[in-house]
């Protein structure tokens, strides 16, 4: 997850950055002020934007930032009437200031449930990935098969490549957590639920019956992995 926050208080800014580092484990960047458009390189998952700046609003930048980006806004403010200067944007929601604790579990209820069935994912590349100068590289949770732990870097499967990425298989965990459809069922694999094929006693077949899509499920993991399985399909179904 990538979260930019424009807001020219400082001591706010770096309050909201440790909550969602802490929440999501997520890459946060924050300005304190409102940057050119131009000047944005990686469009965030969510802009965190004060309304008021000395040298603006925010209600005008957020009105052409969704003419060049499709990418939510959650506003800020000390002042709990300006919500009503931000009605007509369609933001996620609005964060008081003064009341960052219970606004912020009102966000995370609303993004993990629009976050509940695809996320978007940053990973950085190991140095032999890199050959086009990508530190990066961005990936749809649904897009992931599995990920496997290997010679001390993470294998991340997707139908069409495979990516060594800087990252523990714990750290992966934590980061795909809000979508509700990964489990580990070995210390070196961690699954999409929904790319099982077959499950068995000891195996897990991804995609389809080919042996280099079957991966064992660990003997600590089994009891866990089928509750987590069977959970699943309830809610999906």
């Amino acid at each position: 997850m990538y979260f930019t926050i424009m807001d020219d208080d400082r001591a706010f800014g770096e309050t909201l950055k440790n909550k969602l580092e802490s929440e999501y484990h997520a890459v946060v960047d924050v300005y304190h002020g409102m940057i050119d458009l131009d000047q944005i390189k990686h469009v965030p998952d969510i802009l965190f934007l004060d309304v008021i700046f000395e040298n603006g609003t925010g209600v005008d930048y957020a009105k052409k930032y969704k003419e060049k980006f499709d990418s939510q806004i959650v506003f800020v403010s000390s002042k709990s009437s300006l919500i009503f200067k931000t009605q007509g944007l369609k933001a996620l929601c609005f964060i008081r200031k003064s009341h960052l604790d219970n606004d912020f579990k009102v966000f995370k209820q609303l993004y993990d449930e629009e976050c509940k069935n695809e996320m978007k994912l940053i990973f950085e590349l190991n140095k032999g990935m890199n050959k086009n100068q990508m530190a990066y590289i961005t990936l749809m949770s649904d897009d992931i098969i599995y990920a496997e732990c290997y010679a001390h870097e993470l294998i991340i499967h997707t139908y069409e490549h495979e990516y060594a990425v800087k990252m523990t298989l714990k750290k992966f965990m934590e980061q795909v957590k809000q979508a509700h459809c990964f489990i580990q069922i070995h210390r070196s694999y961690a699954i999409n639920m929904k790319y099982i094929y077959r499950i068995d006693k000891n195996h897990i077949n991804m995609v389809n019956e080919e042996s280099k899509n079957e991966l064992e499920i660990g003997r600590k993991y089994k009891k866990e992995v089928n509750e987590a399985f069977r959970n699943y399909l309830m809610d999906k179904f």
